[in-house]
């Protein structure tokens, strides 16, 4: 399936992928706006969100070849690769599966290993998203993002106890790609298991980012991006002081 994209300047390719209901468009309007000077941004609606109308089964496996199939059909043969949350999970099985399309790799807001708190934390999640499915105004807001797609199906693909792929990632973790996490260093539970994760594949590039919580790169959109910068740029990842975070 050819997904809905936007390319944005030119380049080498930088390509985003965004959370759970969200858009391309929608979720990366500071990083478009940060890269598109120097490079080729790329940003999807993933299958089943936005403009990218799918209405079969949602597997991550199916998101991610549909994103190679996109970047073939752009002529596209390999990209620098940012996925957040939802996109990063994605990222790692479209890492997994089509390791020559993607250069280096950059993930934000996800487990690396499964922490003892999960049950909490799907408690928490399933809690959530009762209340979202019972606000209206989310409900309007959401419709007119996903269009003629069902986003309360999309909640589906994270329902069973069991959706998190850690059996995916623990395999690409061996397959020793390299990879800049980074984590907010308010999402404690992140912090914790991702630098556990580091610390024992010396492929792994892990950072925090000060004042940020799951979602780094939308809480402090100027320090992600010079993270990011500087990691694609020469390898380093420095906060500099002369960047205020929110």
């Amino acid at each position: 399936m050819i997904l809905h994209t936007n390319v944005t300047g030119r380049g080498k390719p930088l390509l985003f992928l965004h959370s759970g209901l969200m858009t391309g468009e929608a979720e990366f309007p500071e990083q478009v706006r940060c890269f598109s000077s120097t490079r080729m941004v790329v940003t999807m609606d993933l299958t089943g969100h936005g403009r990218s109308v799918f209405h079969g089964e949602l597997t991550f496996e199916r998101m991610a070849e549909d994103v190679a199939e996109t970047l073939d059909h752009l002529n596209i043969r390999s990209s620098d690769t940012a996925g957040v949350s939802i996109g990063a999970l994605v990222a790692v099985h479209f890492a997994a599966n089509a390791q020559e399309k993607v250069d280096r790799l950059i993930l934000s807001g996800l487990f690396l290993e499964r922490p003892v708190t999960w049950p909490e934390i799907i408690d928490q999640q399933l809690t959530k998203q009762q209340a979202m499915l019972k606000n209206n105004v989310v409900g309007a807001h959401y419709d007119q993002l996903h269009g003629e797609n069902d986003w309360r199906r999309l909640m589906a693909l994270t329902a069973d106890p069991d959706w998190y792929p850690f059996r995916t990632i623990r395999s690409f973790l061996h397959r020793r790609k390299e990879t800049l996490i980074l984590c907010g260093e308010q999402a404690e539970e992140e912090v914790e298991m991702d630098r556990q994760a580091a610390a024992r594949y010396g492929h792994l590039r892990f950072e925090t980012v000060p004042g940020a919580g799951h979602l780094p790169h939308s809480d402090q959109p100027d320090l992600f991006n010079q993270a990011v910068k500087g990691y694609l740029e020469n390898g380093s990842v420095r906060f500099g002081m002369d960047i205020q975070y929110r």
